[in-house]
C-alpha cells in the first residue's frame, strides 16, 4: 500500500489570494520555487496569439528594478537555475536555489508580479528568439503533427492556436499589447507559489507573505468561461518531410483533469500501450512484426484532455494492418475484462513511478502547481494514490467503451516526401524567410545588454563545507566490483551495471554490436521469451533496460532480490534466437535512421569524425547500418563470451537497502557469473588536423545546426578543473548557466532560441573536444557562425575577468551537491568516481581544490583552447552536402 501521508501538501492564502503551497522534502540541499499563474493560451483574444508565451520569454527580462540581465546573473551566482513554460491552460516561472539561499528567489517573483516594463529594446531582440523557436518546434516534425492534430480536434475552442502563436502574431505585438495582457491576468489573486524542497515551513509562508502580501489583488477578475461542441466525427493529419523513418499517431478526446479521472487514464495507457507487457506491444511489435515501437500517451489539458497512441511502423505498407490491429484490440478491451496479472503489474508501475516522484523536487513542484490551478485541491495527489488502490478492472473496461471507439479515433501521419516535394518545401520556406525579414525589420536592437544591477546586491555565499555520500565497496573473486549506498528517503533502488568493455572495443565490420548484444540479453533468455520476459518484468514492477554500454535497472526496495535474481539470469542464460536477433536488427537500423533523421543529435557524429577519425573515440555507439548488417549469432555469441564478463565490471546499488546485507546478497546470487579477464583498450594517439575545416550537410530543414569543434583535453589532464571553469564562463557548463558569454549573443541578438555545448565534451582518458552547436535560420547562419567564433577567440586572447573566476568557482563548488540529488545521479557519480579511480570523497575536497587555482593559469589554458583552429559544421538546408 503507498503511504499517502508522505505527500503531505501544506496550504495558506493569502489575504490579497495568493495561494502558496510547500511540501518538505530534505533529501538535498536544494529548494525548487515555482510560481503558477492561471493563464495560458486559452486566454487570449483575437490579435493576441502567442502573447502569453512571449510575455513569459519577457518577465525576466527587466523591470522597473530588475535589469535585463539581473536574473541570469543572480541565478549563476547563487549556483541556481531559473526557466519558465506556457501551456495552453498556464504559465509557471521557476527557480532552483540553493538551500540557504533560496529565500531570494521571492522578492524576484514580486517585482516581476507588479513591475515587468516589457522594453521595446528587450522586446526587439526576444521576438526574433521566439521566431527561432518555433521554426525549431516546426523541425520537431513529432510535433508539428501533435500541434496540427490539436488545431483540427478543437476547431472552436482556444486549444485551436499553437502556443508560440504564429510569426504574423509574434512581428505585429507591441508593447502595449503585452501591458494589457499583463495588468489583466498577472496578480496574486490569480497565482499559485509552490515551495518544495529542503525548507521550513512556517518559515516559507511567513517569508512569502512578506514579499507578496501589500500586492494588490485585481478587483472583479473572473475566469473566462469556453464553449465545446463535441460531435461524432474523426479528423486525419498528414505531413510530408523528409524523413527515412514513418510515424503514425490516434487520438480520442477524453474529460480534462478538472474531471478527476487522470488516474483512470494512466492506468488505461499502461495497459494499451506503454511498456513491453501491453497489449499493444505485444501484438504490434513481438506478434506480427509490423511496428518497431508503440507507445501510449495522455494530454491532459485542464478542460479537456486526449488520449494517443503512437506507432513506429516497420514501413508505410504496415500502416492498414496496424490500424485495424488496433481497431481490434480495442474491442476486446471494451467487451473482456482485463487480466489478473495486467491490473497488478498496473498498480505496480503506479507505486514505482510514485516513488520516483518523490526524490524529485522540480517534478513535485510540476504536479502540485498544474493539479492545483485545475482543480483548486491541493490533496489532488493523494487522492490520486487512493483512486489507484480502489481503482476496479470494470472501470477500466468502461473507459475503453466510452471514450475509444473508431468513430471518434483522430489520425496523424508522419511520411517520406518526394523529391520533387523536397523542391517545393525549399521554395516555400525561402518564400516564407523573406515575408519573415520584412516583418522583422521593424524590430532593431540599438542599444548594448543591460549590466546587472539587482545582482550588485546579492551576496555571492562563502564556499562552505560539503560532506558528500560515501558508499561502500567490495570486489567478488568473481572480478566483479560492487559499489552501494544505502538511501532510505525513498523505498526505491536504482543500480547500474557497467562492463569494462564498451562500445568503443567494437569491430568496424560489426559497428553497433555492443549496443546491439545488451539489447539481445535484455530481451529474452533461455529460460523465458520476450513475452514471458516482459510478462515477469512489468507484473513484478522491474525495471531492466539496456543502455549504450551498460544495463539499468529499478525496482521498490521489497524487490531488490527479484531484480537481481533477473539481471543473473539475463547474463548467464542467453539466448540467440534468429527471430529474435532479425527483430532486433529491425530496431537497431530504425533507431539509427531516427539518429540521422535529427540534425542537433547527429551534428556530434560528424564532430566526432573530425576531431577522433580512425580514433576508438570516433566510434558512434548505435553503430553504422553495414556493422549492424553484417551482425549474425555466430558473432553475438562470441562477443558475449569474450566482454560480457564480471572481470573489473562494476555493479552500483543506490536506494533503500536498510533491509538487506549487499555484502551477502550479491555474492549469493552473482557467484556463477564466470567470465574471462578482458583486455584493456589500447588508445592510439589522436591525430587531428591542425587547419580549421567547413564541413556542410544538406537535409532538408527550416534551419540549420551550426556547430563548432575543435580539439580539447583529457579528463585525467591536471588541468581539468581549470578547463571546467573556463566551460562554465564560456558556454554555461554542464549546468546549463544563463550567464554565459555565448548565451549573452542570444541575450543582445535573438539569433537564436538556444545554445550550448562544452570545452570539455567527450573528455575521458584520451583528450576531449569542444563542442558548441547551436540552430539558426538559413539567412542569419553567417552572422551566427562570425559571432560565435569571435566570442571563442576573444575568450583565447583576452581571457576572463576576476568576477567570472569567481563566479565559475562559487558555482562549480556549489553545484555538486546536484550530483547526489537522486538514487539514479547518485549511482552515475559513483560509477564516474571509479571509473576514472578517483575518490569517493573528491567533492569534499572540491572547494580546497578550487580554493589552489589561480586566474593566471585559466588565461593560459583560455589561450591554448580557444586560440587554436576552429572547425565549423552545418547541417541544414546548406546547398552541399558533406563528404
Amino acid at each position: 500500500m503507498t503511504d499517502h501521508k508522505s505527500f503531505h501538501v501544506a496550504k495558506k492564502q493569502l489575504d490579497n489570494g495568493l495561494t502558496i503551497l510547500a511540501k518538505k522534502n530534505s533529501l538535498i540541499p536544494r529548494v525548487e520555487i515555482q510560481l503558477w499563474y492561471n493563464v495560458g493560451s486559452k486566454h487570449e483574444e483575437s490579435g493576441e496569439k502567442g502573447l502569453a508565451h512571449l510575455i513569459e520569454h519577457m518577465m525576466f527580462k527587466g523591470t522597473a528594478h530588475l535589469s535585463e540581465s539581473d536574473i541570469n546573473l543572480i541565478t549563476h551566482k547563487l549556483a541556481g537555475k531559473a526557466n519558465a513554460f506556457t501551456t495552453q491552460d498556464y504559465t509557471s516561472f521557476t527557480f532552483t536555489l540553493p538551500r540557504n539561499v533560496w529565500h531570494e528567489a521571492l522578492p524576484i517573483l514580486a517585482e516581476c508580479m507588479q513591475h515587468a516594463t516589457f522594453n521595446e529594446q528587450m522586446l526587439a531582440s526576444e521576438v526574433k528568439a521566439v521566431i527561432e523557436e518555433l521554426r525549431l518546434y516546426r523541425d520537431d516534425y513529432q510535433n508539428s503533427i501533435f500541434e496540427k492534430m490539436i488545431a483540427s480536434i478543437f476547431p472552436e475552442h482556444p486549444y485551436h492556436y499553437p502556443i508560440i502563436g504564429s510569426k504574423h502574431d509574434l512581428c505585429n505585438l507591441d508593447r502595449d499589447a503585452l501591458m494589457r495582457f499583463y495588468k489583466k491576468h498577472y496578480h496574486p489573486n490569480n497565482a499559485t507559489l509552490v515551495i518544495v524542497g529542503d525548507i521550513d515551513i512556517d518559515d516559507a509562508f511567513s517569508t512569502t507573505e512578506k514579499y507578496f502580501g501589500q500586492i494588490p489583488p485585481a478587483k472583479n477578475y473572473t475566469q473566462p468561461a469556453f464553449l465545446f461542441e463535441d460531435d461524432i466525427e474523426a479528423k486525419t493529419v498528414t505531413l510530408y518531410r523528409q524523413t527515412n523513418n514513418p510515424w503514425c499517431c490516434y487520438m480520442y478526446k477524453i474529460p480534462g483533469i478538472l474531471a478527476g479521472k487522470n488516474h483512470l487514464f494512466n492506468t488505461a495507457s499502461l495497459i494499451l500501450a506503454s511498456g513491453k507487457s501491453s497489449r499493444l506491444y505485444k501484438k504490434l511489435v513481438e506478434e506480427e512484426e509490423l511496428a518497431i515501437d508503440v507507445d501510449s500517451f495522455v494530454f491532459d489539458f485542464f478542460e479537456r484532455g486526449l488520449f494517443g497512441i503512437a506507432v513506429y511502423p516497420k514501413d508505410r505498407e504496415a500502416i492498414s494492418k496496424i490500424e485495424l490491429l488496433i481497431e481490434q484490440e480495442l474491442e476486446l478491451l471494451q467487451t473482456k475484462t482485463i487480466e489478473d496479472w495486467e491490473f497488478l503489474a498496473v498498480k505496480k508501475r503506479v507505486n514505482i513511478d510514485y516513488a520516483t516522484l518523490l526524490e524529485d523536487n522540480e517534478k513535485q513542484a510540476e504536479v502540485i502547481g498544474s493539479s492545483f490551478l485545475a482543480t483548486a485541491d491541493e490533496l489532488f495527489i493523494e487522492k490520486y494514490l487512493r483512486n489507484i488502490e480502489t481503482l476496479t478492472k470494470e472501470e477500466i473496461q468502461s473507459f475503453f467503451r466510452e471514450y475509444l471507439s473508431p468513430s471518434v479515433q483522430h489520425k496523424g501521419y508522419l511520411l517520406a516526401m518526394t523529391d520533387n516535394d523536397k523542391k517545393k518545401l525549399e521554395l516555400l520556406q525561402k518564400e516564407t524567410d523573406q515575408l519573415e525579414r520584412k516583418i522583422l525589420a521593424k524590430h532593431i536592437r540599438t542599444q548594448p545588454l543591460e549590466p546587472g544591477k539587482w545582482a550588485e546586491k546579492i551576496q555571492t555565499p562563502a564556499l562552505t563545507h560539503f560532506t558528500s555520500p560515501k558508499p561502500e565497496n567490495f570486489t567478488l573473486d568473481t572480478g566483479l566490483n560492487v559499489i552501494f549506498y544505502n538511501n532510505p528517503a525513498v523505498p526505491q533502488v536504482f543500480g547500474i551495471l557497467s562492463f569494462k568493455a564498451n562500445f568503443f572495443y567494437d569491430d568496424y565490420q560489426y559497428s553497433g554490436i555492443f549496443n546491439f548484444l545488451l539489447r539481445l540479453l535484455t530481451d529474452q533468455t533461455g529460460r523465458y521469451s520476450p513475452e514471458e520476459l516482459n510478462k515477469i518484468l512489468e507484473t513484478q514492477g522491474l525495471y531492466i533496460n539496456p543502455s549504450t554500454d551498460h544495463i539499468t535497472f529499478k525496482c521498490l526496495s521489497e524487490d531488490l532480490g527479484k531484480t537481481l535474481e533477473m539481471l543473473h539470469e539475463m547474463l548467464t542464460n542467453p539466448k540467440f534466437d534468429k527471430k529474435t536477433i532479425e527483430k532486433l536488427r529491425m530496431h537497431s537500423l530504425s533507431d539509427l535512421d531516427d539518429f540521422w533523421d535529427t540534425p542537433l543529435e547527429f551534428v556530434d557524429q560528424i564532430a566526432k569524425d573530425l576531431i577522433y577519425q580512425a580514433h576508438p573515440y570516433s566510434k558512434n555507439s548505435l553503430g553504422t547500418r553495414e556493422g549492424i548488417k553484417n551482425i549474425t549469432p555466430k558473432i553475438l555469441q562470441e562477443y558475449y563470451q569474450k566482454f560480457i564478463s564480471p572481470h573489473d565490471a562494476t555493479l552500483v546499488l543506490t536506494g533503500d537497502l536498510k533491509g538487506y546485507d549487499v555484502t551477502t546478497l550479491v555474492p549469493e546470487i552473482f557467484k556463477n557469473w564466470q567470465g574471462p579477464q578482458v583486455h584493456d583498450l589500447i588508445l592510439p594517439p589522436i591525430q587531428t588536423s591542425k587547419k580549421a575545416e567547413m564541413i556542410s550537410h544538406q537535409i532538408t530543414r527550416d534551419q540549420i545546426v551550426l556547430a563548432f569543434t575543435a580539439p580539447s583535453i583529457a579528463r585525467t589532464d591536471h588541468d581539468y578543473l581549470s578547463a571546467a571553469l573556463l566551460d562554465i564562463i564560456l558556454t554555461g557548463g554542464s549546468h546549463g548557466g544563463s550567464s554565459s558569454r555565448l548565451f549573452a549573443l542570444r541575450e543582445l541578438d535573438g539569433l537564436f532560441y538556444a545554445i550550448g555545448g562544452s570545452l570539455i565534451h567527450n573528455a575521458r582518458e584520451a583528450e576531449g573536444m569542444i563542442l558548441i552547436k547551436t540552430i539558426v535560420s538559413v539567412d542569419k547562419a553567417e552572422q551566427a557562425q562570425n559571432l560565435i567564433l569571435k566570442t571563442i577567440e576573444n575568450l583565447g586572447n583576452f581571457g576572463i575577468t576576476n568576477e567570472e573566476f569567481l563566479m565559475a568557482k562559487n558555482l562549480l563548488f556549489l553545484s555538486s551537491a546536484d550530483l547526489f540529488d537522486s538514487n539514479i545521479q547518485m549511482a552515475y557519480t559513483f560509477l564516474f568516481l571509479k571509473k576514472f579511480k578517483l575518490s569517493f570523497d573528491l567533492f569534499d575536497k572540491q572547494g580546497e581544490l578550487l580554493s589552489i587555482l589561480k586566474i593566471d593559469r585559466l588565461q593560459e589554458i583560455a589561450k591554448r583552447l580557444c586560440a587554436q583552429q576552429i572547425s565549423t559544421i552545418k547541417v541544414g538546408s546548406v546547398g552541399s552536402v558533406a563528404p
